[in-house]
C-alpha cells in the first residue's frame, strides 16, 4: 500500500485566495510526521515523506507530485497556521481522485477534531502521537486482522 504523508506550508489564506505574507515555518524536520513513516515503513508499506517547507514548491506543483505518485493514502500534518493550504490541496486532490483516503494530524487535529472534520472533508482525523493509531488504521484499511477500536488515540471517519 502507498502512502504520502506531506508537511505543508501557509500559501493559502482563510478566503482561498494565495497568501501574501508566507513565513517559513520551524526549520526542522516534521518529526511527527516521520515517526509514522519509520513505524510504517518498519511494518512493511511503502511511504514517501513530503515537506513543502523544504521545497517552497506551489500547490499546483505538490498536487502534480501527489498526481505521479498516486498513493492509496495522503497524510496530512494540520497547523493553524497551513490550515487553509490543507484545505485547498485536500479538496483538489479529492476532485482528482474521491476514493483517495485523506488523514489528518497533528496539532488542529488533536485539539479541534470536530471543526476540522466539519471543514475540511478528511476521511479520518488522528488525535494525540498517532504513530501506532495511523498504522493500526493503515492495517484496518488493508484488510489485515486488526481491531483498531482497541487504541485509545480516537479517529473519526465522515463515512
Amino acid at each position: 500500500m502507498d502512502i504520502l504523508l506531506i508537511n505543508l506550508n501557509n500559501f493559502i489564506d482563510e478566503h482561498g485566495q494565495e497568501s501574501k505574507f508566507r513565513v517559513k515555518q520551524v526549520g526542522s524536520p516534521p518529526l511527527g510526521l516521520l515517526y509514522v513513516a519509520q513505524l510504517l515503513l518498519e511494518n512493511g508499506y511503502n511511504v514517501k515523506v513530503y515537506d513543502q517547507n523544504v521545497t517552497v514548491a506551489e500547490n499546483f506543483e505538490v498536487l502534480k507530485l501527489i498526481k505521479k505518485l498516486n498513493p492509496k493514502i495522503v497524510g496530512f500534518s494540520v497547523l493553524i497556521d497551513n490550515l487553509w493550504t490543507v484545505k485547498d490541496i485536500q479538496e483538489k486532490l479529492k476532485k482528482w481522485n474521491p476514493n483517495i483516503i485523506t488523514v489528518a494530524g497533528n496539532y488542529f487535529a488533536t485539539f479541534f477534531p470536530e471543526k476540522l472534520m466539519r471543514e475540511i472533508d478528511f476521511d479520518f482525523c488522528i488525535r494525540g502521537e498517532g504513530e501506532f493509531t495511523f498504522l493500526n488504521l493503515v492495517e484496518h484499511l488493508d484488510k489485515k486482522k486488526v481491531n483498531f477500536h482497541n487504541y485509545k488515540r480516537a479517529y473519526f471517519s465522515r463515512k
